[in-house]
């Protein structure tokens, strides 16, 4: 016997209760279509949360630094003879297609210092090409008379011989050969700001 699909048409219908949550939306959506200006119900709240990315270091764990960059004619001269003289060790070297070091970092004990080659077209030059420096490095060393003749043997000028200074360290300074002011020193005693201010005023009234 063949099943007539029309069959199920026929048959009477049975009453179907909703679940009960479409029956309560169906019946306020009634609701509001006849009364447009009554309340309506709050919109479905949906989620406002977006996606963030938490930086990998926060700006309250960062330390604050001070590191001297130094512009110079010849970097990679500069690095072996801060590396000879100083004691130097190399941490960074990036080398543009001419050659040129764009960027060095050098550190001397746990000082850092950063140095480049000049790049005139960028603005960016050095004491020998201005004609001279406004700034002198000061570096404490173990022996500052070893350091400051090894320095001179390597091409540096000696500006100021080493001597016993007020301030109590033994102290020379020297130009490097690429134009930098090194005031090199070794503590022998410690003075106190009072005493310190005290040899000063004492040198000064003497001149």
């Amino acid at each position: 016997m063949t099943t007539d699909p029309f069959d199920a048409l026929r048959l009477p219908d049975e009453p179907v209760a909703p679940r009960p949550e479409f029956a309560a939306r169906l019946r306020r959506q009634i609701e509001v279509a006849l009364d447009p200006t009554g309340p309506t119900d709050p919109p479905t709240p949906r989620s406002t949360t977006m996606p963030t990315t938490t930086p990998s270091t926060s700006l309250t764990d960062v330390t604050i630094e001070l590191e001297p960059y130094l512009i110079v004619a010849d970097a990679a001269a500069a690095i072996d003879f801060y590396v000879a003289v100083f004691g130097a060790v190399e941490a960074t070297r990036l080398v543009q297609p001419d050659g040129r070091v764009g960027h060095a970092e050098l550190r001397i004990g746990p000082a850092g210092i950063m140095l480049a080659d000049e790049f005139p077209e960028y603005g960016n030059v050095g004491p020998r090409t201005l004609g001279g420096t406004a700034v002198s490095l000061h570096l404490v060393v173990p022996d500052v008379d070893a350091t400051v003749a090894a320095a001179v043997e390597a091409g540096a000028t000696l500006e100021r011989e080493v001597a016993v200074e007020f301030y109590g360290s033994r102290s020379g300074t020297i130009i490097d050969p690429f134009g930098h002011r090194w005031m090199v020193q070794t503590p022998i005693e410690e003075v106190s700001a009072e005493e310190m201010q005290r040899r000063l005023d004492e040198l000064n009234s003497e001149d």
